[in-house]
């Protein structure tokens, strides 16, 4: 059978139009239809997770310690001649427990840094500066204490102790909790030791003479 030309051209377009509709249904073809993605190599952390980033303190288990205080034997024979032995010991089962023992130490280092931060402060010149009351010799008089300005010694001066080894002081210096009262060219006259806010004992250098003074 001869087709004509017009039948030919006209299958020809049916049969490209058949193709075209073929390859339009493959491209709309459902996406799930493939293989899914594969999983990831490392699994991420659970950022939300109670363990994650948390600090849990830990405490140390209670440690037990068993000792052996005492132990004996005893042996006997029955009748029948069986030996028989039966020992005995004596034990003491000792708890320690670090946690506590931890506690202690801390409040012992505690209690020593505490002692040691009570020590008195140092005696500042300011606080032995101005007049005092004095008794020497069993006479009394009055004495002064000045300090002047740096590089230059401090001023001292006793009224009414003429007659005493008072008598020649001009200058005064503070060696820890101890005045000492100087004369003529810097030479020592006596040494008083402060025993409290407002009172001085002490000797002159030289005398077996008692000096007290306060205010």
């Amino acid at each position: 059978m001869t087709l004509s030309p017009t039948a030919r051209s006209a299958r020809a377009q049916a049969a490209a139009a058949l193709l075209f509709a073929a390859a339009l249904a493959g491209c709309q073809a459902p996406a799930s239809s493939g293989p899914p993605p594969p999983p990831p190599a490392f699994a991420a952390p659970n950022f939300g997770s109670p363990a994650f980033g948390t600090n849990q303190a830990t405490s140390a288990s209670p440690m037990h310690r068993s000792t052996t205080l005492s132990s004996s034997s005893k042996s006997w024979v029955t009748p029948d001649g069986t030996r028989h032995t039966k020992s005995s010991s004596t034990t003491a089962s000792v708890r320690v427990d670090p946690n506590a023992m931890g506690n202690a130490a801390a409040m012992l280092f505690g209690a020593m840094m505490g002692q040691s931060g009570t020590a008195p402060a140092p005696v500042t010149k300011g606080q032995i500066a101005g007049d005092w009351n004095v008794e020497v010799d069993g006479r009394q008089c009055r004495m002064s204490l000045r300090p002047t300005g740096a590089g230059m010694g401090d001023f001292a001066s006793t009224f009414g102790c003429m007659g005493t080894d008072l008598q020649s002081v001009s200058s005064w210096s503070l060696r820890g909790n101890e005045v000492v009262l100087s004369g003529i060219m810097s030479k020592r006259v006596a040494v008083l030791a402060l025993n409290g806010t407002n009172r001085m004992d002490g000797t002159a250098d030289g005398s077996s003479g008692r000096i007290v003074a306060w205010r």
